[in-house]
């Protein structure tokens, strides 16, 4: 069965899930510079890098966590995601990843994003060995 959609479908679409601007611009972003076939990966992972580099040094990189665990740099949460995003996905993985860290342009947004990844992707392994 195939499923497509129409102007109005997204219409309907859109009043139906209430996103904030802010999560819509990022998706659209991040979907912008994957589809921008003038701009290669390692372009995208060079700025990646760049950006994590600046994070690594600024004092409000830190995602507050738990009171029973140290609270963690957000540099090296994307460091280590977009270190091993080849690996486990191939170019496509590591390009989504690049393209997602170059999609923060402020501090907040690149800490925001690292600590999405952490609390939903991460936390849940973390915590499971903690027991």
């Amino acid at each position: 069965m195939s499923h497509s959609r129409n102007a109005s479908d997204t219409s309907d679409l859109s009043e139906t899930i209430s996103e904030p601007e802010s999560v819509i611009s990022f998706n659209e972003s991040v979907y912008f510079n994957m589809q921008n076939a003038t701009v290669s990966t390692a372009t995208y992972v060079g700025q990646a890098r760049q950006t994590i580099g600046q994070l690594a040094t600024n004092e409000n990189r830190w995602i507050t966590t738990p009171s029973s665990v140290h609270n963690v740099d957000a540099s090296r949460v994307l460091d280590a995601m977009l270190g091993n995003a080849c690996g486990t996905g191939g170019e496509t993985s590591e390009r989504y990843t690049a393209c997602a860290i170059c999609a923060c342009p402020e501090i907040h947004d690149q800490v925001n994003l690292a600590r999405t990844w952490f609390m939903y992707l991460l936390w849940p392994f973390f915590t499971a060995g903690t027991h």
